[in-house]
């Protein structure tokens, strides 16, 4: 599941404890067989599943909060918000959800760039809120701490570029409205660790058209 955003989060927080592991990559337009046996929910289509041992964890952020309390000794420590007054607001599928859907839309249908209006906006709104909270660096805490929802929020973000691709221009939006959110994503995109499985645009870009196309990918020689 290398170009799954939601296997991405996964994958962030395996990288960032050093635990090893190996990547199964499967057609999410034809599953195998297999994979629908391998427990209950998954015949849903869910992905990704994490198969340590004899147990089967699904869902992204259930998989990252397992991994998390599972190795706790394994540096970087990962970091939840330390109090509920810290820690409102910063679930990462309402933080995304609005801008995850936009996204989709303009990659998928082709709309243009005025349906993305709200998403982009409400998503550096997010990012100021979580900067000014007691306790958090600027910018979601992305600096030389390894944060937790920084790693959940990011695979959107690094599938931006795509949109570009996808229009043939560029959003219709100056940096200076941004600035919070520009100042994130290049932050992050500096970790050694986002920039070890970073992705390009134009691979997104090519397995959005591969399916639209019903073009099968193999995901294991992109």
């Amino acid at each position: 599941m290398t170009y799954c955003p939601y296997a991405e989060r996964t994958r962030l927080v395996l990288k960032a404890k050093g635990i090893p592991h190996d990547i199964v990559n499967i057609n999410l337009t034809e599953k195998p067989e297999w994979y629908f046996k391998i427990h209950p929910e998954v015949w849903a289509g869910k992905v990704p599943a994490l198969l340590d041992g004899d147990k089967v964890v699904i869902e992204s952020l259930d998989i990252s909060d397992y991994l998390d309390e599972k190795y706790p000794e394994n540096p970087p420590v990962l970091r939840r918000c330390g109090s509920e007054e810290e820690g409102q607001g910063a679930d990462p599928e309402d933080r995304t959800g609005d801008g995850r859907l936009r996204q989709n839309t303009v990659l998928e249908r082709g709309e243009n760039t005025r349906r993305m209006g709200g998403g982009v906006p409400a998503a550096s709104a997010g990012v100021r809120g979580r900067a000014s909270q007691k306790g958090n660096p600027p910018s979601l805490a992305a600096t030389s701490l390894e944060w937790w929802v920084d790693y959940m929020l990011w695979p959107w973000s690094e599938r931006r570029g795509a949109i570009r691709l996808k229009l043939g221009t560029k959003l219709p939006y100056k940096e200076d409205q941004l600035t919070h959110l520009h100042k994130w994503q290049e932050t992050m995109a500096e970790q050694p660790l986002v920039a070890e499985i970073a992705i390009p645009p134009e691979t997104f870009y090519k397995l959005v058209e591969a399916r639209l196309k019903g073009i099968t990918v193999d995901y294991d020689n992109l």
